[in-house]
């Protein structure tokens, strides 16, 4: 089967090279910004938001203005893909899918996209890559390349460090074995998944474990007075912090759903609105909980565990079925289907049916209703 794939590589451009790569990141910052602000403009003067193309052309003839003559040494391809993205900002916004487009900043994390226009174009040799504009960059290649390279966004993180995503194209990957399995999947904060078969993964909450340490870190960054060199070195540090529990998160999340990929032909979860939650307010928990509660959401990352099992089932030949976010999977009996309305409230985590009698733990009782759900869904598709 052939696939898209992207593949991450550490990056170490010289001096030189970081100066050229600063100079690309403001040239793209500032061209998105100014076409952001020249929409804003647009809107309250009551004119039709111009297109990706239309801002193109503006940004070709504004190449060609003397005091913006700078623009010409950056890369061509990231100064289109910059205004390609505020295109598809405004797209997702007004499909409801994201907020409104917001004015970039020096201080966050840096990016741009270039693509591939000849052969020389992000090839690798040994162990350097070529990128447009900046040269031969040495790069860490951890693993060998598959497919067609289409594109490559170079990232500079907070804490410094280099990265380059590559797009490839036409990625051969092998189905993995069949093993006649099936798994319902109940996610929560705890617990992440409570399976149908009854195995219960418990979160290992990184941000929760790693809280402690990052209040100190932020406390003696606020300590400092801002942009002082020791200001500098204790922002690093912080932003080094904050790295290290994304990437043990996104490392356990990958083990995790390659895992159920591979134990289990068929894969049955519910479709969460993380965003409503994120944005509720409940009103039987101080203000205190609310943001722990939060903040737990945030970081069990169900969204990403549910985009990791959706693309490897398409990649290695499993069936992965998301059920309705609406479907009353907690309050509906597993052995009669009774719908038991007390089991709304969330504190009722073991409960017994009035109708049969049957005792259900609360988790495991929704996995078997998802799975038993999920094979419904196939049968009507």
């Amino acid at each position: 089967m052939l696939v898209d794939k992207g593949f991450k590589f550490r990056l170490y451009p010289t001096a030189e090279q970081q100066q050229v790569m600063s100079q690309i990141f403001g040239s793209c910052r500032f061209v998105y910004n100014r076409f952001l602000a020249q929409a804003q403009e647009d809107y309250k003067n009551r004119l039709k938001l111009k297109s990706t193309y239309d801002f193109q052309k503006d940004l070709t003839l504004l190449k060609k203005q003397p005091e913006f003559a700078w623009l010409s040494q950056s890369d061509s391809q990231a100064l289109n893909s910059a205004i390609a993205n505020l295109g598809v900002a405004y797209a997702r916004f007004f499909k409801g899918l994201g907020r409104y487009p917001q004015f970039k900043r020096k201080s966050n994390q840096q990016s741009y996209t270039t693509y591939c226009t000849n052969p020389k174009c992000l090839s690798i040799e040994g162990n350097r890559i070529y990128v447009p504009k900046v040269g031969w960059v040495k790069v860490k290649q951890h693993r060998k390349l598959d497919g067609r390279t289409t594109s490559g966004t170079i990232t500079r993180t907070c804490s410094g460090k280099y990265f380059i995503s590559l797009h490839c194209r036409d990625c051969s990957v092998e189905e993995m074995p069949k093993t006649g399995s099936e798994i319902g999947l109940d996610l929560g904060i705890q617990s992440l998944i409570t399976t149908s078969s009854g195995t219960r993964i418990n979160s290992p909450l990184h941000l929760r474990r790693a809280i402690d340490k990052l209040k100190i870190e932020q406390q003696r960054l606020a300590a400092k007075r801002v942009g002082s060199n020791n200001w500098h070195k204790q922002r690093i540090k912080v932003a080094r912090a904050h790295e290290r529990v994304a990437n043990q998160r996104k490392q356990f999340l990958h083990q995790l759903s390659h895992d159920i990929i591979k134990n289990h032909d068929f894969i049955a979860a519910e479709d969460l609105d993380i965003q409503g939650m994120l944005e509720s307010d409940l009103a039987d928990l101080s203000k205190q909980q609310l943001k722990s509660f939060h903040r737990n959401i945030t970081d069990v990352s169900w969204g990403e565990l549910l985009r990791q099992l959706t693309y490897k089932a398409q990649w290695y030949g499993k069936q992965f079925v998301q059920v309705d976010q609406y479907f009353p999977s907690s309050q509906l009996c597993s052995n009669c289907g009774y719908k038991n309305p007390i089991v709304k409230d969330l504190k009722v985590r073991k409960w017994t049916c009035p109708n049969c009698g049957a005792y259900h733990d609360r988790d495991h009782n929704a996995a078997v209703n998802i799975i038993a759900e999920g094979r419904k869904l196939v049968l009507l598709t």
